[in-house]
C-alpha cells in the first residue's frame, strides 16, 4: 500500500525546534501522527549549540498546523525509568545499525525493542502506541544491555550501556 508521509516545522525558539508527522493513506486517512524536538549539536564539542536567526529563518514554521495540542507538544516529557526488568539480553552495535553521523540510526532502537518484546507483543497490535525518550547516543561496536520490564499495562525497553552507567534510551510501549 501507498503511504503518504507529511511533516513540517511547526515552531523554533533559541534551543529547540518542533516538528511534526502525519502518515496518511492515498485517501487521506491517518494512520499515525508523532511530534519530536530538536536540537543543534556542536559536532566537536558534542554541547547544544544556540540556534542563530539566520537559521531559524530558513524553515518555513506551520505555527498553526499541529498533530497534538499545543501543552502536549511542546513540552514533551521524559521517559522515566521503571525500578525492575524480568530480562536483559546484551547487544552489540553492528555497522548496519550506524547512521551518518556515526552513531545508531533512531530507528535501529525499535529494532533493538523488537528483541527483547515478548513475541505477542512484537507480532501482534497489543501495542498500538509507543514513546521513545533519546538520551545518550551509541556508537558503532559500544556493546549495550538491553532490558525489558512490564509495568501498569506498559511494555519499558531501556538500552543502557553494558556496565549499566550510561542511560542511553528508553521507549514505552502500550
Amino acid at each position: 500500500d501507498d503511504v503518504v508521509v507529511q511533516t513540517w516545522v511547526r515552531r523554533c525558539d533559541k534551543l529547540f525546534c518542533y516538528r511534526d508527522f502525519e502518515l496518511l493513506t492515498t485517501s487521506g486517512e491517518t494512520l499515525a501522527v508523532a511530534t519530536s524536538k530538536w536540537v543543534l549539536i556542536d559536532s566537536t564539542n558534542h554541547k547544544i549549540v544556540k540556534l542563530r536567526d539566520d537559521i531559524i529563518e530558513n524553515y518555513r514554521m506551520e505555527e498553526t498546523k499541529q498533530v497534538f495540542n499545543d501543552e502536549e507538544s511542546n513540552d514533551l516529557p521524559k521517559l522515566a525509568e521503571i525500578d525492575n526488568y524480568s530480562h536483559c539480553i546484551d547487544y552489540t552495535i553492528r555497522k548496519a545499525d550506524i547512521d551518518l553521523n556515526n552513531h545508531v540510526h533512531n530507528l535501529c532502537y525499535l529494532d533493538m525493542a523488537e528483541e527483547i518484546l515478548p513475541y505477542q507483543i512484537s507480532n501482534s497490535t497489543e501495542a498500538q502506541e509507543f514513546e521513545i525518550w533519546f538520551k545518550y547516543q551509541i556508537k558503532f561496536e559500544d556493546s549495550v544491555s538491553i532490558y525489558y520490564g512490564f509495568k501498569n499495562n506498559k511494555h519499558y525497553v531501556v538500552v543502557k550501556s553494558d556496565d549499566g552507567e550510561c542511560l542511553h534510551n528508553i521507549m514505552k510501549f502500550y
